[in-house]
Protein backbone atom coordinates (compact mmCIF):
# COMPACT_ATOMS: atom_id res chain seq x y z
CA UNK A 1 0.00 0.00 0.00
CA UNK A 2 1.71 3.24 -1.15
CA UNK A 3 1.59 6.17 1.70
CA UNK A 4 -0.73 8.01 -0.62
CA UNK A 5 -2.98 5.33 -0.28
CA UNK A 6 -2.72 5.13 3.38
CA UNK A 7 -3.58 8.93 3.92
CA UNK A 8 -6.74 8.77 1.51
CA UNK A 9 -7.97 5.65 4.05
CA UNK A 10 -7.28 7.36 7.00
CA UNK A 11 -9.18 10.87 5.33
CA UNK A 12 -11.52 8.85 5.02
CA UNK A 13 -11.32 7.25 8.00
CA UNK A 14 -11.48 10.89 10.08
CA UNK A 15 -14.74 11.61 7.63
CA UNK A 16 -16.84 8.81 9.17
CA UNK A 17 -15.60 9.56 12.86
CA UNK A 18 -16.74 13.19 12.22
CA UNK A 19 -19.58 12.04 10.66
CA UNK A 20 -20.54 9.71 13.96
CA UNK A 21 -19.79 12.10 16.08
CA UNK A 22 -22.12 14.70 14.77
CA UNK A 23 -24.71 11.88 14.61
CA UNK A 24 -23.99 11.33 18.19
CA UNK A 25 -24.49 15.07 19.22
CA UNK A 26 -28.26 15.31 16.94
CA UNK A 27 -28.89 12.38 18.26
CA UNK A 28 -28.41 13.37 21.74
CA UNK A 29 -30.52 17.28 20.97
CA UNK A 30 -33.50 14.94 19.55
CA UNK A 31 -33.40 12.39 22.76
CA UNK A 32 -33.34 16.18 25.41
CA UNK A 33 -36.04 17.74 23.44
CA UNK A 34 -38.12 13.73 23.94
CA UNK A 35 -37.54 14.01 27.66
CA UNK A 36 -38.50 17.49 28.03
CA UNK A 37 -41.81 16.72 26.22
CA UNK A 38 -42.24 13.18 27.96
CA UNK A 39 -41.87 15.09 30.99
CA UNK A 40 -44.27 17.59 30.38
CA UNK A 41 -46.69 14.84 29.61
CA UNK A 42 -45.91 12.78 33.00
CA UNK A 43 -44.50 9.97 30.88
CA UNK A 44 -41.31 7.94 31.69
CA UNK A 45 -37.67 8.77 30.44
CA UNK A 46 -37.11 5.39 29.45
CA UNK A 47 -38.94 2.24 27.67
CA UNK A 48 -37.23 -0.94 27.29
CA UNK A 49 -39.37 -2.05 24.60
CA UNK A 50 -38.46 0.60 22.27
CA UNK A 51 -34.80 -0.01 23.13
CA UNK A 52 -35.62 -3.66 22.08
CA UNK A 53 -37.21 -2.65 18.86
CA UNK A 54 -33.95 -0.42 18.08
CA UNK A 55 -31.66 -3.05 18.43
CA UNK A 56 -33.75 -4.98 16.61
CA UNK A 57 -34.15 -2.75 13.97
CA UNK A 58 -30.72 -2.26 13.57
CA UNK A 59 -29.65 -5.81 13.80
CA UNK A 60 -32.04 -6.13 10.33
CA UNK A 61 -30.29 -2.82 8.80
CA UNK A 62 -26.44 -4.34 9.69
CA UNK A 63 -25.00 -5.61 6.71
CA UNK A 64 -21.54 -6.54 8.50
CA UNK A 65 -18.24 -6.20 8.94
CA UNK A 66 -20.09 -5.27 12.80
CA UNK A 67 -21.09 -8.39 14.30
CA UNK A 68 -24.56 -8.77 16.21
CA UNK A 69 -22.24 -9.37 19.31
CA UNK A 70 -20.37 -5.72 18.32
CA UNK A 71 -23.94 -3.91 16.82
CA UNK A 72 -25.50 -5.24 20.10
CA UNK A 73 -22.50 -3.65 22.33
CA UNK A 74 -22.59 -0.11 20.67
CA UNK A 75 -26.30 0.30 20.97
CA UNK A 76 -25.98 -0.41 24.49
CA UNK A 77 -23.14 2.09 24.88
CA UNK A 78 -25.16 4.50 23.09
CA UNK A 79 -27.90 4.30 24.70
CA UNK A 80 -25.58 4.48 28.17
CA UNK A 81 -24.21 7.42 26.93
CA UNK A 82 -27.77 8.74 25.50
CA UNK A 83 -29.01 8.44 29.14
CA UNK A 84 -26.11 9.64 31.18
CA UNK A 85 -25.80 13.27 28.99
CA UNK A 86 -29.61 13.53 28.21
CA UNK A 87 -30.31 13.27 32.04
CA UNK A 88 -27.48 16.03 32.98
CA UNK A 89 -28.67 18.35 30.22
CA UNK A 90 -32.33 17.96 30.77
CA UNK A 91 -32.31 18.68 34.77
CA UNK A 92 -33.09 22.45 34.71
CA UNK A 93 -35.52 21.51 31.15
CA UNK A 94 -37.38 19.11 33.39
CA UNK A 95 -38.08 21.29 36.58
CA UNK A 96 -38.84 23.93 34.67
CA UNK A 97 -41.28 22.00 32.46
CA UNK A 98 -42.29 20.49 36.02
CA UNK A 99 -42.99 23.85 37.46
CA UNK A 100 -44.32 25.41 34.84
CA UNK A 101 -47.28 22.31 34.38
CA UNK A 102 -48.30 23.14 38.31
CA UNK A 103 -48.23 26.50 37.90
CA UNK A 104 -50.58 25.87 34.87
CA UNK A 105 -52.81 23.57 37.19
CA UNK A 106 -52.99 26.08 39.84
CA UNK A 107 -54.28 28.80 37.21
CA UNK A 108 -56.71 26.60 36.20
CA UNK A 109 -58.27 25.61 39.46
CA UNK A 110 -62.04 26.97 39.89
CA UNK A 111 -62.40 30.17 41.96
CA UNK A 112 -64.47 29.50 45.08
Amino acid sequence: MTDERIEELRARVGENDRAIVESVNERLRLVAELWVLKGERGLGRLDPERERRLLAELAAANTGPLSDAGLEHLVGELLRLTTASTARATRGSLAAARKASRSLARSRRPVE
